[in-house]
């Protein structure tokens, strides 16, 4: 995990919950992969909204995947 928060929707007010996170494949050829996500409900439903890059596109694209993370609302 290499962030979390908590947020309100700009729309109405739910609780939001954001994470960024690091998935290694040990044993793997595969480069790890980054993830921002955004987690929410309403009702009896959830709502997710995740986005996953690969270590060379992170450096570059991190902050416009949390910018888009942080467009998400209930």
């Amino acid at each position: 995990l290499l962030d979390s928060a908590e947020r309100k929707s700009a729309l109405s007010g739910k609780p939001l919950y954001e994470f960024a996170y690091k998935v290694e494949y040990p044993g793997s050829a595969q480069e790890p992969t980054y993830t921002v996500c955004v987690v929410g409900a309403t009702g009896n439903t959830l709502f997710t909204f995740a986005s996953r890059v690969p270590t060379a596109s992170w450096g570059v694209h991190a902050d416009e995947l949390r910018e888009a993370a942080a467009s998400f609302v209930l």
